[in-house]
Formats: structure tokens, sequence, C-alpha cells
């Protein structure tokens, strides 16, 4: 247990982030950004900035005896936020495009898939075994097929598209690429499980997770689950929230990433009415991790302070961003044509498709501290994400001009 001055400064640093989060998403928000774009570059740049001012001054900010439980409460934070990945997962599972859905799924995954795979060969580290250098390809590859569900609710709402034909398939691609990117970096990890346990046992794990979200689906549908979880909301919160983050730290020690388990859980949980029974206690739940991600970004932030950190490689950002965007976007234009689309409903999807933000930001810090990617793979990627993600509100605003001044 820490002592009182360590819990007074690590209460202090946690203030200080989520400050430096509200900071970052209200000035996203004058903009025109999605306000997750502020938290993220304000909570990862904060600290390295502090310390390219002064080292000693970013040192006695976070000294070593703070930052694991920083760390702590930034990857509980994490999974609080992940079952709400979950559930809106469960919620928006049913949207899809009115006509030729499987057109628009292929465009938007399969060339991400392909281009991930090509820079992969071309960033693939010299030394290593097959197998990592497998698990390097997937993770890249998976890296580029994401698109981030949480922010991309946010943009259909504030463009009021979220009931649109646009939206609705924008939802239903935007799961499927979930779904495709947590479970390609969970056999990731798998390759490079440093205890050895290999496919097997992340299989097993795999299938004792989904066993379990079928039990928890069951319980949450439960009449005596929803009632005394209307009764005792505030209780159920607290239960839910300790039983998220154990069962993520035991998965992650059984070497099952937590993230997948926390997605399956709100994935279980969010089974009916949002406003009323477990539903609601998991939105609850999810809320508290939505306040205290900035935390998670600073604790990034914190890795890239440290001194020997490399810089940023700024010809592999620039091309990383055109090829993010340009198998993001190309493809899901190219698919939307093909399912015959209009040219104006097929070049806003091909936008929302490449909102990558927090998603993104997760996956690729799960990457390096397994030691997937190396840091300047992880700075390239995330600084290209980023950009990609602060284009989609003013493309869409210029393809919306664009339709109001077109013929008829």
């Amino acid at each position: 247990m820490p002592g009182f001055g360590v819990a007074l400064h690590v209460l202090v640093v946690l203030t200080g982030a989520m400050a430096v989060g509200w900071a970052g998403g209200r000035l996203a928000r004058l903009l025109k950004q999605p306000s997750v774009i502020g938290e993220i570059g304000g909570g990862l740049a904060v600290l390295p900035l502090i310390a390219l001012l002064d080292r000693e001054w970013a040192d006695w900010l976070v000294p070593a005896g703070v930052t694991p439980f920083l760390q702590q409460i930034a990857h509980a934070g994490l999974a609080l936020f992940l079952l709400g990945i979950g559930a809106e997962l469960r919620r928006t599972r049913g949207a899809a495009a009115p006509g030729g859905s499987g057109w628009v799924a292929a465009g938007a995954v399969v060339p991400s898939l392909i281009g991930g795979i090509g820079v992969g060969v071309v960033l693939l580290p010299d030394s290593g075994s097959a197998v990592q250098a497998a698990a390097f390809l997937l993770f890249i590859a998976v890296a580029f097929v994401v698109t981030a569900l949480p922010v991309l609710v946010r943009v259909l709402d504030a463009c009021r598209l979220r009931g649109t034909a646009v939206g609705k398939a924008a939802l239903g691609v935007a799961v499927l690429t979930d779904l495709v990117s947590w479970c390609g970096l969970t056999f990731a990890l798998a390759m490079v499980d440093g205890a050895g346990r290999g496919w097997g046992w992340t299989l097993l794990a795999v299938v004792v997770a989904g066993c379990g979200g079928v039990g928890v689906n069951r319980l949450a549908r439960a009449p005596w689950s929803r009632e005394l979880c209307e009764r005792m909301p505030r209780l159920s919160a607290v239960v839910l929230a300790v039983v998220v983050v154990s069962l993520a730290e035991l998965s992650s020690a059984a070497g099952l990433t937590g993230v997948l388990v926390a997605i399956v859980l709100g994935y279980a949980i969010s089974s009916g009415a949002s406003d009323r029974g477990p539903a609601a206690v998991a939105d609850r739940v999810a809320a508290i991790g939505r306040h205290t991600i900035p935390v998670y970004f600073v604790v990034t932030g914190l890795t890239l302070s440290l001194p020997g950190t490399v810089g940023v490689a700024w010809g592999l950002t620039a091309a990383l961003f055109a090829l993010l965007v340009l198998t993001k976007t190309g493809g899901t234009y190219a698919g939307a044509r093909l399912a015959r689309w209009p040219t104006p409903d097929a070049r806003r999807l091909a936008v929302l498709m490449n909102t990558r933000g927090l998603t993104e930001v997760v996956l690729l810090q799960v990457g390096l501290v397994a030691g997937l990617i190396n840091d300047t793979i992880f700075l390239a990627f995330l600084m290209a994400s980023l950009a990609a993600t602060a284009c989609t509100a003013p493309l869409l605003g210029l393809i919306n001009r664009r339709g109001l001044r077109a013929p008829g």
C-alpha cells in the first residue's frame, strides 16, 4: 500500500491528467474535431513536452515511486472504458447497409489487410524467428484495419448521420473491423507469448471467454438480476467495476489480453434496454472509464518521455498516413460503388471508415508493451492515425458542401 505522500502525489497527477484531457477535449471541439482527439493529443504530449523543457521537473512530477500506481489506475480505467466499447458493439450489431453490405465490408477490410501486410514486410525487423515475424505482420495488418467505433459514434451524432443509411452502414462495418482487430491482436500476442503457452492456450482461453460471455448474458437477462440492478444501481455498478478489472487482470496474467475480456463482458451484459437493468449499470461503469481514460494517455505519454526515447520518423509517418487513408477510404469507396451506392454517400462512408483515434491508440500501446513494435513504429503509427482521424470532420464538411452545390 502506498504511503500518504505517494497517495497524495498520485491523486494530484490523476487530477492533472483529467484536467489535461478536459482542456484538450474543449480545444478539439472549438476546432470542430471530436473531443477524443484533443484528449489523446494532450495526454500523450504533456509529459514529453515537460521533459523536453526540464527533465528534472518531469521526474519530480511523476517519480518512479508513483508510476506503478498510475499504471494500475490507467489499466483499470481502460478495462472499464472497453466495457463500454463492448456495449456499443452489441447495440450497433444490427446496423447494416440497405444493400450490398458485403461489398462495403470487404472494401473496408481486405485492402487494409493487404496494405498492412505489405507495410509489415517493408518494416520487418532483420532479427527474430519466423513466428515473431508472422506476429509482427499480423499486428501491422490489424493496425491498418482499425476503425474506432466510439469515435465514429460521436462523429455520426455530431453530423446527424447516425440514423441514415450511411450511418447505419458505417456502424455495421465498424463492428466488423473492430472484431477483426481485437481478435487479430489476441492471436498476435499469443504468437509472442513469453511463457511459451502458444496457440493452444490462447484458443482455449478464447473459448472460455466466449462461454463466460454466454453465461454472463444469461445472467443479465434473468429477472432477478434486472430487479437487483434497478433497486441498487450504485452497488451493482461497484460490483461490476471490481469484477471487470479483476477479470481483466487475471486474463492478462493467464496470457489472454484483458482488452478482449472487457469487451466480451460489455457485449454480454448490454443485451437489453440501455436505460434500465444490467445494461444501464454497464453504462454507468463505462462512464467512469470514459472520464479516467485521459490517465491512460498520460501514462502512455510517460513512456515517450523517458530518456533515450527515439524521435519522430517523419518520412515513415507521412507514408503511413497516406497508406492508411488510401487503403481504408479507397477500399470502402470502391466497395460502396460496387454495391451501387450513390457517389456522395459512398464518399461519406469512405471518410467515416477512416476514423481511428482511440481504438488505434489502445491497440498500438498493447503492441508496444508486448514487444510487437518498437518506439519508432509506435510513434509513426500514432501520429498518422490521429492525423487521419482529424481529417474526418473537415472532409465530411467538404463533401456536404460539394453536394449542396451540385446541380439538381
